[in-house]
This record gives structure tokens, C-alpha cells and sequence, in this order.
């Protein structure tokens, strides 16, 4: 990968102005601080807000109550599981800090977001604080967001009002408007005090440290002090901006905040934050939905009768959906149901809810108390639960498996206090964080020792499964179910014509958390995270929409990236629709459609930190792929015998070998014994010959990550590019400058190896077509530092087609570059 270097600027004066105004305003105020009392203080907080304030921010998780000032007109409370400074304008500013908190080597981190960005000429200012004392000197870890979201960390310390700059770094990527960012602020040392900053998109990779200072001089501040977060709005700031603060952290200098758990440590819940607030499942026991007159009720616990009233409900899922009739909705109370059900065929027109603003989870494990110690592990004897570990008839089957990870295929799962364990094949090779399953013998056998904690292992295979009808499931969340390939494939498999699934959280089960297997379905507001090997899977799914969705952070188990892994796969369908989808730091791909997709439109969809490509269309025909970000991938975009393909306006930077992929081989739909025909289909398919040809490539914003912005070759073939029909329009594209950036444009020959490499675009005209009008940085940038390129490369954009412009929500004949 072709990496840049982070260099900090040399330190430089912070701006006198907006240093004497911040001041002014908290010394205008009265704000004082008391010392911190040694006696009471704690060295660590936490605070993930999940209360409700109306006036202030109430008392932290973790470090005690809050003493908070801010400006008048500024309004601080918690709510939504945020901190809220709302009405944020010019001068104006705000503190929060825990007094009972007092440490000296320490990292403070926490997710900021913003409502709005300021505009021309004007920053919102937040920060992170630590050391803070008595007379108010205080490190300060800030973020500062400018006009159109550039943004960069700066270092200061304040003496007793006097605010003095240490340093600062322009962060590689633009703050978006709500968009949340994470922030680390690190202090250690007392002759020399080290001082690190580092921020990033919540729910990308975090980076290291991006900004190093040490403050030897005599106004340093060498002792304990409190922790707390800061804002400030400058003078120009003249919209008004809510900033919200989540997960606001204070750890042991010597540990880290950030870095990803371990497989023996991994968290229940690996969700990575949703950089898009509609992306997504609610939180589980939000969702509110109608329950009619005659709805049948379950429980988890129930007395009387069981008739499925309200006042005596059902205790299993399975009799209420057997007692349902066609039409009638089930309602789920709150609790844990460690059941699995099947609405069957001719079953129609159910629908399976939670009770309103109740929490409901159908979880696949139980809890294993009857440990004995055995020498340095655990024993649960008459353990019985077994799985198979069988991929389309092959026990391990080494096309899916990758021997790095042998037990993969193995759908057992154990957990302590939520987090998984790593399963290993013995129970010789039991250490902590791992566990065995003896089916021999019917033990289950665990590293770790039990005392004090819950542990959980899976017990059940699948939580449901529809077959019947237009059914529609919504507002709960499934976990733990040991689903195995060849047999239950999915924790939630939806078989039926006419599907419906919203506001499910499906996470941490051993195969594929949600599977779509019909047409005219419906997924949206759906989060699939965290399981063995695929978070949605699609596939004979005709007219289908899948809308606000998180499929991010699957494969847990590692397996090969091909034939199946990742984020969401769509397979042999018709008529698809992916909008506003995210699919990040999947291990494998991130949206992938394969064996002849026809028909489908891509659109604002986030594919980023994904290990192969962010999307991927092969062996398809006709499509979109617009206004989507594919960020630090293996490739950005991946087109793989697939053609008719409209290429627009998408951000491709970061990625370690390619921004945009054209890619041809020896398969062929007309020849059977390559896979990957649609069987509802005639053979041969005519409208799906698996040929890379006719792609409008257009609008799109190239950064020098990489080996190749674009790049097109026959592998196998000998089919040159230009036989393709490509047509390159309306691209910006970076400078080449030295070997460590991407050449723009590798053009393929006949020879399945020859490349033709252009590096500017008027070389490329003057090649392939003297009508192809692209534009170009005079330097070699990432997308951070394009933003003025874009505004001057709109003059030669192409004008959005009516389909396109229809599918990304834009108006017709617009002419802009890039994600917009």
C-alpha cells in the first residue's frame, strides 16, 4: 500500500483574537475551579450518556457529577443518549468537567458531532481537557472544524487564562455535518510532558498518532488534574450549531482506549457506530409500532391459560404463529426468548413484532453454570448441543475455509460476559480466551475461569425462518444462534415471496445474520453485525429494495474472501435497489453482487476498510454505481465481467491497489460448467453474457492511494480495453508525482499482461478519445485536500443522465464531481 506520511506543522501562535475571546468569555462568566479533593478523586471515567438532563449534564457513568458553565443562550443537557450543547453561535463557548476525577498520565478520548458546519471564514472549536487546575491552566486537546468541514487537531495550554498554541496537524478527510468523529487526547510525563492527539470517522480504522508535542518549559503542567470537554464557537460563527458528545473516556495512559479487541475479547455487541444517523436499526426496544385489536401476545414467562390474549400470552413463538390466522400480528413482550420458530407455508400475511418501546431479543445461547476446574481450564459435563461444520457437503471445506483459521466452519460459540471466545479443535489446546467443544464426551471446556461471570454458549441453530407469504418481522434484535452452511445458513431467513424486515439488530451468530431468498422483498433500517461469516445475504430476490441498512464489521471467522464472506451479498436476482447502505470493515467484501444480477442501482452507499473490494459487480449486467464512498479497501470499485455499468460520481481514495477496477475472464454464461446462471432464466441467457464492455466511467473523484486510480485489463481473454467500449468523462483525477502515487489510467492490450499507462488526462485524450474531458490536481492529493479541485472540475463534468440523477436524488443535467 502506498501510504502518505502524517507530518505535523511546526508549532505556531494560536490566533490572538480567538484565544482572547475564548478567555474572556469563561473569565466574563466567574467560571472558577475549585482543586480537585485527593482524597475522593478517580483516576478514570466513563460517561456513555444513556440518561436524561434537561439542564445540565447530570452525573458521568464513571467520575462523579458534572460542574458545567456555558455562555447565555447556550443550553447543555443530555438526552438520546447524548450530551447536547445546543445554540452554539458566535463567541460563544461551553465546559463541562469532573472534579472528581484527577490523573496525570492519561489518554481522554470522545465522539463529537455537529449539526451544522461553520461558514466562510469561521471554526467550531471542541476539545478534550485534562490536567485542569485550580486557577484553570489546563492541557487542551482541540478539534477544530472550518468552513466546509476542513478540519485539523491543535495542542495548547493554558496558564491561568493565557492560552498558548503547541501545535497542529490538518486531519485528511472533511468533518461532515452530523457525522461523528472520534477524538484521542494522550498526557504523560512531569519533566517532559508528551502530549498526542489523534481523530478519525467514528467507525473507520483508527489511525496513529497523528499530532506529537512535549512541553519541556517551565509552564508546564507536571501534576494530576481534572478531565473534562470544552467548546467554543469564533467570532464569524453566525449560524447557530448543536454539537452533540458521546462516549467521553479518561483511561490509564498506560492501556489505550481504541485498540480492537482481540478475538479472545471481541465485545457482544461489535457494531461500529453509524457515521449515518439513518443508517440502521433503532436502538433495540425503541422501535413503536400499532398493535391491533386482535393481536396475539407471547411472553417469555406466562400464567393461566396461554390463549394468546394480552392478560395470558403464549410463552412460545411457535404457538402463536401456529394459533395465528392469515393477516394477524404477533406481538413480542418484553424479554429474552431462547426459542426457534418457522411460520410455514400458506402462512400469509403475519406479521411478528415487539411490543412498543419494549425490548425484545430471541438469543440462541443459555447459560452454562456446572463448571469444574480440570487443571488449568473448565469442564461443563452434558453439554449436547452439536453442529455441523459442513459447507455444501464438505466437512471444513477448504474452498470457504482458510487453514489460518481452521474452525470456522464450526458454528459453536461460547461467551463470557458477552464477549466471544475463540473455539479450538481439542480440549488439550484449551487456553484463556479459547474454548472446546468434546462431542464425544458432551463437555464443553473454557480457558478462563468462570467464577463471577455469565457465561453463555449456543445452543440453537437459527431463530426464524419464513416461509409463508408476505410476512413482515420488525423491532426486535437476534443473537447467539449457532447457524451452520448447510443447514439453517441464516439466524433469520426469510424464504417468502414479498418479505418485510425493519428495525432488526442481528449480530453475533455463527454463519449469515439475515438471508433473503424471494422476490419482492423489503429490508430497511436493518443492522447485521458481527457474525461468523456474512452479515446479509441475497440471493433469487426479484424487485427488491434494500434501503438504510448496516451490514458492517462481519466475517468474524475469517473465511476466504470467496466464494461468500463480507458485508452483503446479492446473487441471482432481478430489479435490485441498494440506497444508503453501509458496509464497513467487513472482512472480505463490502457489497458484492455476483452470478448474474441484472438490473440493479447502487447508491449512497459507504463501503469503506473493507479487506478486498468495497463493491463488486460480477458476472452481471446493467447497472448504477453512483454517489457511493469507497474508501481504503483493497479496491474501491471492482466491475468483473460484468457490462452496460453507469460509473458515477463516487469517491474512490485510500485504497491500497486500485480505485476502479475493470476486470475480464474465461467465463462465459453460455458455457455450463462455469457457475452462476440464473435458473429462472432460459439458458443461455442472452441478457447476461458475463463480458466487461459499455462502462461510463464519469464524475468520479480519484485520490493518489494505490497503485492505479483506474485500471482495466482482459486477464484471460485477449480482449483489449478498446474493444470494451469504456468512456472516461468528467473525472478528477490526482497527480502522479514519483512512484509512491497510483498512475492514473492502466489501459489493457490484447495480451492479457500488457498495460498502456497515461498519466495526465489530455495524454489519455489524445490516445483514446479527443472528446474525453477530464481534470486533474497539480499535485498528488488525498480526497482531503481535493476540495477546491472539485469546485473548478465541475466545469467539465458530464450533466446527470435522468436515471442516474434519479437514483441518487439529484436533479437532471447537474454538473458536480464526486459524492455529493
Amino acid at each position: 500500500m502506498s501510504a502518505s506520511k502524517a507530518i505535523a506543522s511546526k508549532p505556531r501562535a494560536l490566533n490572538k483574537l480567538t484565544a482572547i475571546a475564548a478567555a474572556a468569555a469563561l473569565v466574563g462568566a466567574g467560571l472558577t475551579y475549585s482543586a480537585p479533593d485527593a482524597s475522593a478523586a478517580q483516576a478514570t471515567a466513563s460517561d456513555s450518556f444513556t440518561r436524561t438532563v434537561a439542564k445540565g449534564w447530570g452525573s458521568a457513568t464513571s467520575g462523579g457529577a458534572y460542574s458545567s458553565w456555558s455562555s447565555s443562550g447556550v443550553a447543555m443537557s443530555v438526552a438520546s443518549g447524548k450530551a447536547k450543547i445546543s445554540g452554539m453561535t458566535a463567541k460563544k463557548s461551553a465546559v463541562a468537567t469532573l472534579k472528581n476525577v484527577s490523573a496525570a498520565d492519561v489518554t481522554a478520548s470522545g465522539d463529537f458531532s455537529f449539526s451544522s458546519l461553520p461558514g466562510t471564514g469561521a471554526n467550531t472549536y471542541t476539545g478534550l481537557e485534562t490536567r485542569r487546575q485550580a486557577d484553570g491552566s489546563v492541557y487542551r486537546g482541540r478539534l477544530i472544524v472550518g468552513s466546509g468541514g476542513t478540519a485539523k487537531l491543535d495542542i495548547s495550554r493554558v496558564n491561568a487564562g493565557k492560552e498558548a498554541g503547541l501545535g497542529s496537524y490538518t486531519l485528511p478527510f472533511k468533518v461532515k455535518a452530523n457525522q461523528a468523529v472520534r477524538v484521542e487526547f494522550k498526557a504523560t510525563g512531569t519533566t517532559k510532558v508528551d502530549l498526542s492527539m489523534r481523530a478519525w470517522v467514528v467507525g473507520q480504522t483508527a489511525p496513529g498518532w497523528q499530532l506529537k508535542k512535549s512541553d519541556s518549559s517551565t509552564s508546564r503542567l507536571a501534576k494530576a488534574g481534572n478531565f473534562g470537554f470544552w467548546t467554543y464557537a469564533s467570532a464569524k460563527h453566525t449560524t447557530k450549531t448543536n454539537i452533540s458528545v458521546d462516549n467521553l473516556k479518561l483511561a490509564k495512559a498506560t492501556g489505550t482506549v481504541t485498540t480492537p479487541p482481540t478475538e479472545s475479547s471481541k465485545p457482544v455487541d461489535p457494531v461500529a457506530p453509524v457515521t449515518n444517523p439513518k443508517r440502521g436499526t433503532a436502538t433495540v426496544g425503541s422501535a413503536s409500532y400499532a398493535v391491533p385489536s386482535n393481536a396475539v401476545y407471547v411472553a417469555p414467562s406466562s400464567s393461566g391459560a396461554q390463549s394468546g390474549t394480552k392478560s395470558n400470552p403464549y410463552t412460545s413463538l411457535q404457538k402463536a404463529i401456529d394459533a395465528a390466522a392469515d393477516g394477524q400480528t404477533i406481538v413480542l413482550r418484553a424479554g429474552t426468548y431462547h426459542q426457534s420458530a418457522k411460520v410455514p407455508y400458506g402462512k400469509d400475511k403475519l406479521t411478528i413484532q415487539n411490543y412498543p418501546g419494549e425490548k425484545v431479543w430471541m438469543d440462541g445461547t443459555k447459560k452454562v453454570t456446572n463448571w469444574k476446574k480440570s487443571g488449568s481450564t473448565w469442564a461443563s459435563a452434558g453439554w449436547t448441543p452439536s453442529f455441523s461444520n459442513k459447507l455444501l457437503g464438505v466437512a471444513n471445506n477448504s474452498r470457504f475455509v482458510d487453514s489460518k483459521y481452521s474452525m470456522a466452519a464450526h458454528p459453536d460459540m461460547l461467551f463470557i460476559n458477552g464477549a466471544p471466545q475463540k473455539q479450538v479443535s481439542s480440549a488439550s489446546q484449551v487456553v484463556p480466551g479459547t474454548f472446546a467443544v468434546d462431542y464425544a464426551t458432551d463437555r464443553l471446556v473454557m480457558g478462563t475461569d468462570p467464577t463471577g461471570k455469565t457465561v453463555t454458549a449456543s445452543a440453537l441453530g437459527q431463530a426464524l425462518t419464513v416461509i409463508g407469504e408476505n410476512v413482515t418481522v420488525q423491532g426486535f434484535g437476534i443473537r447467539g444462534y449457532a447457524t451452520a452452511y448447510d443447514g439453517e445458513r441464516a439466524a433469520l431467513q426469510m424464504q417468502n415471496v414479498g418479505a418485510t424486515v425493519r428495525n432488526m439488530h442481528i449480530q453475533n451468530n455463527a454463519m449469515t445474520g439475515l438471508a433473503i431468498q424471494n422476490n419482492n422483498s423489503v429490508v430497511d433500517n436493518v443492522t447485521s453485525t458481527g457474525n461468523g461469516m456474512l452479515g446479509i445475504a441475497v440471493n433469487a430476490a426479484y424487485n427488491s429494495k434494500f434501503t438504510d441498512i448496516v451490514a458492517s464489521g462481519n466475517n468474524i471467522e475469517h473465511f476466504k474472501s470467496q466464494p461468500v464472506s463480507g458485508g452483503m451479498k446479492i446473487t441471482r436476482s432481478r430489479g435490485i435497489t441498494v440506497d444508503n447502505v453501509e458496509v464497513n470493515k467487513n472482512d472480505g467484501m463490502g457489497l458484492w453482487l455476483d452470478e448474474s444480477v441484472y438490473n440493479f442501482t447502487v447508491t449512497n452507499v459507504q463501503a469503506n476498510n473493507n479487506t478486498d473490494a468495497g463493491i463488486e459487480a460480477e458476472l452481471s449486467e446493467k447497472g448504477i454505481i453512483a454517489n457511493n464512498e469507497a474508501l481504503h479497501n483493497k479496491v474501491g470499485i471492482l466491475i468483473f465481467d460484468t457490462g452496460n455499468v453507469k460509473i458515477y460520481n463516487n469517491d474512490l481514495g485510500g485504497n491500497s491497489l486500485m480505485g476502479l477496477q475493470l476486470s475480464q475472464d474465461e467465463r462465459r454464461q453460455n458455457n455450463k460448467k462455469f457457475a452462476g446462471q440464473d435458473p429462472r432464466q432460459p439458458f443461455p441467457d442472452n441478457t447476461t453474457p458475463w463480458l466487461t464492455r459499455n462502462i461510463e466511467v464519469s464524475n468520479n473523484v480519484f485520490d493518489k492511494s494505490g497503485s492505479f486510480q483506474f485500471y482495466a485489463l482482459d486477464k484471460a481473454t485477449n480482449i483489449p480495453v478498446d474493444k470494451m467500449n469504456v468512456d472516461i468523462k468528467g473525472n478528477l483525477f490526482t497527480a502522479r508525482q514519483g512512484t509512491s502515487t497510483a498512475t492514473m489510467v492502466a489501459w489493457g492490450g490484447s495480451d492479457n499482461k500488457q498495460l498502456s499507462r497515461y498519466e495526465t488526462p489530455s495524454a489519455l485524450a489524445k490516445a483514446k478519445d479527443s472528446t474525453w474531458k477530464n481534470n486533474q490536481t497539480s499535485t498528488a492529493q488525498t480526497l482531503s485536500g481535493m476540495t477546491a479541485d472539485r469546485a473548478k472540475a465541475a466545469s467539465v463534468a458530464v450533466p446527470l443522465p435522468a436515471d442516474v440523477a434519479k437514483a441518487v436524488g439529484s436533479k437532471t443535467g447537474a454538473k458536480v464531481v464526486g459524492q455529493h
